[in-house]
C-alpha cells in the first residue's frame, strides 16, 4: 500500500502550543497560510489516504498525514514564489489550448464524450469552453494553478541550465563521433515464472489500478438564511468596490482571483454566445444598450449581486459574461441559523428526510449516481465537502450541516447511496497482472545478463556472446542499430565514458543495450542546434530531477505551524 512520506522535523519548525494566529494556521517563508485553507488541504489528503488503504488512519498516520500536508501546501507556496521569481504567467486560452492539444486519458474515456463508441473531440471542447454537457472547470482551475505555470517553469529551469558543465558535455558528444562496440541482450528471450502469490500481492499493493468508478447518490435540504440589514449593506459596499475596480480597467480574472480567498462563492459566469432570443427579457434590455467590453452597475442577483460585461453583439447572438458576488453573511447571521440546521438535523434522524421536507414545507433535492467529478451543487464547497466525507459514511449517513457561502444557506444531506470503494475482484484482473509482471521481471533478467557480461569482460574473458558484438567506427548520436536510432543510448554510453565511470546496461525497447566506446573524437568547430540540445540534454535529466529541486526548496523553507494534527 502507499505509505505516507513522512515529513522531514528538520524542515520545519513546529511551534506546538501557539494555536491559530489572526485565523492562520501557519505561515512559510513568510507567506500567511490560513486555517480554512489548511483544514480543507487536510481533510483532501485525509480523503485521500483511506481511498488508498481502503481504511481510517491511525493516530500515528493521522501525524504523519498532518505532515505531509504542510509539506504540500509548502510546496505549493515554493511553487509559486518561482513563478513569480521567473516571470511566469497563464492565461485562460492556454489552459484551454494545452487541453485541447492533450485530452487527458481520463477525459477521453468519460462516458459523456462517447459517441458511437469513439471519443467526441467537439462534446469534450464544448465541456471545456462551456461545462456542457459536464462541468470541467475543475480540470481547468487544475491546469492553470498547477500544470501549465509548472511546465512552463520547468521550460525556463532547462534554457537556464543550457549553459552548465553538464549540458556542454553533452553538446560536445552530439556534435562528437567515436569508435565503439555494442552488444544487446534481448528481455524476450528470458523466460521468467511467476507465482500465483506473487499476482496477488501485486493485486493488493495496487488496488487503485483496479478501482470501479465510484458513485453516490444524495438527498438534501436547503436551509436559505435571511442576511442582517448590517449584510445586505456589506455585500452592496463589496459589490461597489468591485465594479469601480473594473470600470478602472482591472480584469474580472484580477478581481476574482485577489478577492476569492475571503469571498468562497465569487465566481465567473461565461456562457458565451447565446442567441439573443433565448436570453432573459430583462438582462437582454439591460446589454443591449450597451458598447463593447463595458460593464454594467452591480444588480441584484437572489441575495447577491452579478456585474455584467459585453463582449460582443451579432446580429442574431451576444456574447458576455458576468462576475457573481454571493451573499456574504456574518458570523452572527450564520449562528443564528446552524441551531435550525442541527434541530432540522434531528428531525430527519426521527422522521426521515423525506418527510422533514413535508414537514417543514421544504424542497427535497435528489440527485443519483454522481461520479466524485460531478458538480451537483452550484457551490464547490460543498460537494468538495461532501466528496472528503464519502470514504468515512455509508449509505444512509446523514452528514453534519454544511454552510454553503455562494447560497447563503446551511445544507443538510443524507447519503441515499455510496459505493466508493469498489474494486474489480482478483479473478477478474488476474490475466491483466500477469504481462504487467512479466514485462518487468524479463528486462530485469535482461539486465542481469548484461552485467555478468560486463563483469565477464572485466577479468579479460571471453564469452560465446561475444560473437554477437557490433563494431562501430566515427559514428556519433545519428548512429543506427536494426533500424532504430541509438540517440539516447549513445549519449548516456558516451557519459559514462567522458567522465571516466564504467560502462552500464540501457534499456532500449526491448533490449538491454551495452556500448563500450574505445575512442571519442570531438569537434570543437561545431556547435549543435539549441533546439536539439534542449531535447537531449532534457531526456538526460532523471525523471524526478524536478520534484528533487522542489524537495531541496521545501527543505530549505522556513516554515511555521500553529496548529497540532
Amino acid at each position: 500500500m502507499k505509505r505516507i512520506i513522512t515529513l522531514l522535523v528538520l524542515a520545519i519548525l513546529i511551534v506546538g502550543c501557539m494555536g491559530p494566529s489572526s485565523n492562520n494556521a501557519g505561515t512559510i517563508n513568510g507567506q500567511k497560510v490560513s486555517y480554512p485553507d489548511f483544514i480543507r488541504s487536510y481533510q483532501g489528503h485525509t480523503a485521500n489516504f483511506q481511498l488508498s488503504v481502503n481504511r481510517a488512519p491511525s493516530t500515528k498516520e493521522k501525524t504523519e498525514i498532518f505532515e505531509e500536508t504542510w509539506r504540500n501546501i509548502t510546496k505549493h507556496v515554493i511553487l509559486k514564489q518561482l513563478y513569480k521569481s521567473y516571470g511566469i504567467r497563464v492565461s485562460a486560452q492556454e489552459v484551454i489550448d494545452t487541453l485541447i492539444a492533450n485530452p487527458p486519458q481520463s477525459l477521453k474515456e468519460h462516458e459523456a464524450f462517447i459517441v458511437d463508441g469513439n471519443f467526441s473531440p467537439e462534446l469534450y471542447v464544448q465541456s471545456l469552453r462551456y461545462d456542457s454537457p459536464i462541468n470541467l472547470s475543475h480540470i481547468r482551475q487544475g491546469y492553470f494553478e498547477h500544470y501549465v505555470p509548472s511546465q512552463k517553469l520547468k521550460d525556463r529551469i532547462i534554457e537556464k541550465e543550457l549553459s552548465s558543465k553538464e549540458a556542454q558535455l553533452i553538446s560536445q558528444i552530439i556534435t562528437g563521433k567515436a569508435d565503439f562496440d555494442l552488444i544487446a541482450f534481448d528481455a524476450n528471450e528470458m523466460a521468467p515464472r511467476i507465482s500465483d502469490d506473487e499476482l496477488k500481492r501485486y493485486y493488493e499493493a495496487n488496488l487503485e489500478q483496479f478501482a470501479m468508478e465510484p458513485i453516490y447518490s444524495v438527498q438534501y435540504l436547503s436551509l436559505v438564511m435571511e442576511p442582517l440589514e448590517a449584510d445586505r449593506i456589506f455585500v452592496k459596499a463589496v459589490a461597489d468596490s468591485i465594479y469601480y475596480e473594473l470600470s478602472r480597467g482591472r480584469s474580472m480574472e484580477n478581481v476574482h482571483r485577489d478577492r476569492q480567498s475571503y469571498i468562497p462563492g465569487l465566481n465567473i459566469l461565461d456562457p458565451g454566445f447565446v442567441r439573443v432570443d433565448s436570453m432573459d427579457e430583462d438582462l437582454f434590455n439591460l446589454l443591449e444598450s450597451m458598447a463593447d467590453n463595458t460593464y454594467t452597475r452591480p444588480q441584484e442577483n437572489g441575495r447577491g449581486y452579478a456585474i455584467y460585461q459585453k463582449l460582443q453583439r451579432t446580429k442574431s447572438m451576444m456574447s458576455y459574461r458576468a462576475l457573481q458576488i454571493p451573499p456574504i453573511l456574518s458570523p452572527g447571521s450564520r449562528d443564528l441559523y446552524y441551531n435550525n440546521a442541527v434541530s432540522t438535523l434531528g428531525l430527519i434522524r426521527k422522521i426521515g428526510i423525506r418527510n422533514a421536507a413535508e414537514e417543514l414545507d421544504l424542497e427535497l433535492f435528489e440527485h443519483n449516481n454522481l461520479r466524485v467529478e460531478d458538480l451537483w451543487h452550484q457551490d464547490r464547497l460543498i460537494v468538495e465537502s461532501v466528496n472528503s466525507q464519502l470514504l468515512e459514511n455509508n449509505k444512509g449517513a446523514i452528514l453534519e450541516p454544511m454552510y454553503s457561502p455562494m447560497s447563503g444557506s446551511w445544507i443538510v444531506l443524507r447519503l441515499s447511496e455510496n459505493q466508493v470503494n469498489r474494486v474489480k475482484p482478483f479473478e477478474q484482473v488476474k490475466k491483466q497482472i500477469v504481462p504487467i509482471i512479466m514485462g518487468s521481471r524479463k528486462h530485469t533478467l535482461a539486465k542481469q545478463e548484461a552485467e555478468r557480461w560486463l563483469e565477464s569482460r572485466k577479468d579479460g574473458r571471453h564469452t560465446e556472446q561475444d560473437r554477437n558484438i557490433i563494431s562501430y567506427q566515427r559514428a556519433g548520436i545519428e548512429s543506427i542499430w536494426q533500424g532504430r536510432s541509438l540517440d539516447m543510448v549513445y549519449v548516456n554510453a558516451m557519459r559514462l565514458f567522458l567522465n571516466k565511470k564504467r560502462a552500464q546496461p540501457l534499456q532500449m525497447g526491448d533490449y538491454q543495450v551495452v556500448i563500450l566506446p574505445k575512442k571519442f573524437y570531438a569537434n570543437k568547430k561545431v556547435k549543435p542546434d539549441r533546439e536539439q540540445l534542449k531535447q537531449i540534454y532534457t531526456q538526460t535529466k532523471k525523471d524526478n530531477w524536478f520534484e528533487e529541486m522542489l524537495n531541496k526548496e521545501i527543505s530549505k523553507a522556513k516554515v511555521e505551524i500553529y496548529t497540532v494534527p
